[in-house]
């Protein structure tokens, strides 16, 4: 398949198809309308859009307001990624793995939002330099079932 799917959806089979991994890795070309396209392929359950750095929050909310059963979410390196987007990604429920890594925009009120993703199992905040201790604790008070969590690289965040 090919990276570039913004402008006419060619690939309409795919929104037909019985897919429910697909992989976007490096897709430099794939913006937000794109997502759209990928939105519609409705039985997907894993979607890596890892080094995606054109997609924000408004891709994000096509893939939300969509795709219900997702859950695996790999949005690594996707810097136009905010807080708003957190609030986006913590409508999908069924979330059980969620990597944020290198999102430097995210902030402590941006993973207060995922409080609510009660199935989440694993959570990758690597290189989210604006966390901080509150984070950590909001996540350690909200996500109980969370079985992995990598701070690695966050800077702001103590041995307190």
């Amino acid at each position: 398949m090919s990276c570039v799917i913004n402008r006419r959806c060619r690939n309409r089979q795919i929104a037909a198809s019985r897919l429910r991994h697909l992989n976007l890795t490096g897709c430099h070309h794939v913006t937000d309308d794109g997502l759209v396209c990928v939105a519609a392929v409705r039985p997907l359950h894993h979607l890596t859009l890892r080094e995606c750095r054109q997609i924000g929050d408004a891709g994000l909310q096509s893939v939300a307001s969509s795709l219900h059963d997702l859950a695996h979410l790999n949005v690594r390196e996707c810097y136009k990624i905010s807080d708003d987007g957190l609030k986006i990604i913590a409508q999908l429920q069924k979330l059980r793995y969620l990597n944020l890594w290198g999102c430097y925009d995210i902030t402590d009120a941006g993973i207060e939002h995922l409080s609510v993703l009660h199935h989440l199992q694993q959570l990758n905040l690597r290189e989210c330099d604006e966390i901080t201790d509150k984070a950590v604790a909001s996540i350690g008070s909200a996500l109980l079932g969370l079985q992995r969590l990598n701070l690695r690289g966050c800077s702001k965040i103590t041995d307190a």
